[in-house]
């Protein structure tokens, strides 16, 4: 593990990841696109550093009342939007609700995302995007 700075909060990586964060590339691909579940660790993290992870005027969709922890879209690192889920008759249906317009590159690595879903349903994946 290699200690890292980001916005002057002391993190850690590992050097792998670390390389891949600091590489420019292209910026057309969409490599870090997950469909988390709700209560995800990641996005239970202590409200400071959910400053770095949702954006503002946002926490109310991801942290609700009664203490429910939305399932996200996470585009690289950051909370984009809410999704929900329903599986009926053999087909796990996804509707996301972006915060903000996506690419058509991470619109493509979601429903790759979403077919890990499908896979572990056994059931056909239908995703939609819905306005928020």
């Amino acid at each position: 593990m290699v200690e890292v700075d980001v916005d002057g909060v002391a993190c850690w990586s590992t050097p792998a990841v670390l390389a891949e964060l600091t590489d420019e590339g292209t910026g057309d691909d969409a490599t870090g696109v997950h469909l988390l579940p709700g209560f995800d660790p990641y996005v239970i993290a202590p409200i400071g550093h959910r400053a770095h992870t949702v954006p503002d005027g946002f926490i109310d969709r991801v942290s609700r009342a009664a203490g429910w922890i939305s399932p996200v879209l996470l585009v690289d690192g950051i909370v984009r939007g809410v999704w929900s889920h329903e599986l009926k008759n053999g087909t796990f249906a996804i509707a996301v609700e972006p915060f903000a317009k996506v690419t058509a590159a991470t619109k493509k690595a979601a429903t790759t995302a979403a077919g890990r879903y499908g896979e572990l349903f056994d059931a056909d994946v239908r995703l939609t995007w819905v306005a928020g």
